[in-house]
């Protein structure tokens, strides 16, 4: 009798386990459901939902499920999209999604390449709007400069390289742009770059320029988005002199002339490498 109640125990742990996982993936389908028709009544066209799954809390936090999305249009960007997980809590339906900003972004980016004649950009866009005013179509990024003209910002991070050497033998010339003191070619010279990334329909536009040592060219040219959106402080020891100079110009659309890009530089939060710090 004892084989037979193990053998019944056995079978009936694989049907509790083959039930559970069966509820898991009819649940998980549901949600992959729901968020599509959200992404699809939000922005007035098809969007796919992949991988869904739930992320447990931590510190106390709730239980959310997220799934990787796209829209058909455009598979090649991707989004995370994210909601309560659970059915009593008021916010189960209020998911958390950057679509359009994402694609505003990738849009503004691939523009400002082609300005510049770099691969070597980023570029971040937000702007102040009512959801209603958008809800149900999808905008491009040329449309949302004149909808929500003087309600939008554009950051712009450009790279460019230079010889490590070079860098030193004109350590003095990298310090004038730290410390706002520049030469009357360097504003000139900035100021034409300046002129090309005006737009008076943004509310502000700001430029960070990133000075990477060439050495490095390789590997930053396949991730240039992630080194020039990270912190200096969390490069690896090993990648400490990939960034030689860096500073920040603001306000570029009231920037008239030269002499307006010195008194436009962000001092004290640019950065020059040296071999003896720290």
């Amino acid at each position: 009798m004892k084989p037979k109640r193990d053998k019944l125990f056995v079978y009936g742990l694989i049907a509790l386990v083959l039930g559970v996982v069966l509820w898991y993936n009819v649940k998980m389908m549901l949600v992959k459901e729901q968020m599509e028709r959200y992404l699809r009544e939000k922005y007035g066209k098809e969007f796919v939902v992949t991988k869904v799954y739930y992320v447990y809390p931590y510190l106390g936090g709730s239980l959310e499920v997220e799934g990787l999305a796209y829209a058909k249009d455009d598979p090649d960007l991707k989004f995370e999209i994210a909601k309560s997980a659970s059915d009593n809590d008021p916010n189960t339906r209020a998911y958390a999604e950057v679509y359009i900003q994402d694609l505003w972004e990738k849009q503004k980016r691939e523009e400002v390449k082609s300005i510049l004649k770099s691969d070597i950009v980023w570029t971040g866009v937000s702007a102040e709007y009512q959801e209603e005013e958008i809800y149900g179509k999808t905008i491009d990024v040329a449309e949302a400069e004149y909808l929500f003209k003087d309600r939008i910002d554009l950051y712009v991070c450009y790279g460019m390289f230079i010889n490590y050497q070079e860098y030193t033998s004109n350590i003095q010339d990298f310090k004038r742009y730290i410390n706002g003191d520049l030469t009357k070619v360097q504003a000139e010279n900035l100021f034409k770059l300046i002129k090309i990334l005006k737009n008076s329909n943004y509310r502000d536009i700001k430029l960070e320029l990133t000075y990477f040592n060439s050495k490095y060219m390789p590997l930053i040219s396949k991730e240039p988005v992630r080194y020039l959106k990270s912190f200096i402080s969390e490069l690896s020891e090993q990648e400490k002199d990939i960034v030689l100079c860096q500073f920040r110009i603001e306000n570029l659309n009231h920037i008239q002339n030269s002499e307006d890009v010195t008194r436009n530089i962000l001092l004290k939060s640019g950065y020059l490498y040296s071999e003896n710090e720290d």
